[in-house]
């Protein structure tokens, strides 16, 4: 089907191993952050310049967003990461503002590991954007694009999550 078709070959072109496409990218991020298993009270660090639907979903899951400040160029600050993290951060989500992806996704994947917390990556605005090699929502335990309209990849309306974490995968069907 072409909703399968669609999903292998964005999955294949990000070089990840598992995509759902859903009604929207919100629905995408929520699926992600629900995958992981963000429960009332948990913590995220969140840029604090993004688009609404990058942080709303915690709301719905009775997380607390944590906001960190942001570059010039709107994405979040390692730095920030580094200072707001707590013993309640579950996770780190990371939003490649206006296709710019020039946050310090390496120092902020590291520190994710070594903390043993999730990253996640909106890429809702950066269709094909990439940084230090990689492409965009390729750092990360698990990505979402929106595919609205006006996006560079569009399905009219709609979202897709990528994701190498079968488990992640699995939890967001």
């Amino acid at each position: 089907d072409v909703f399968g078709i669609f999903e292998r070959k964005y999955a294949e072109y990000h070089g990840r191993g598992y995509s759902l496409l859903s009604n929207s990218g919100t629905s995408s991020i929520f699926s992600m952050f629900d995958a992981i298993g963000v429960k009332p009270g948990d913590e995220v660090l969140c840029p604090v310049y993004t688009f609404h639907a990058a942080v709303s979903p915690l709301m719905a899951l009775g997380a607390i967003p944590i906001f960190c400040d942001c570059d010039d160029y709107g994405n979040i600050k390692f730095e920030e990461v580094e200072k707001r993290y707590t013993d309640r951060t579950k996770a780190i989500m990371v939003t490649h503002m206006w296709g710019d992806p020039v946050c310090d996704i390496k120092r902020i994947r590291e520190f994710s590991r070594a903390k043993k917390i999730s990253l996640l990556e909106d890429c809702s605005h950066a269709h094909g954007a990439a940084i230090y090699g990689g492409l965009v929502g390729t750092f990360g335990d698990a990505a979402a694009w929106s595919l609205q309209g006006q996006k560079t990849v569009t399905g009219g309306e709609g979202g897709i999550m990528l994701t190498d974490n079968k488990a992640i995968f699995e939890n967001c069907l």
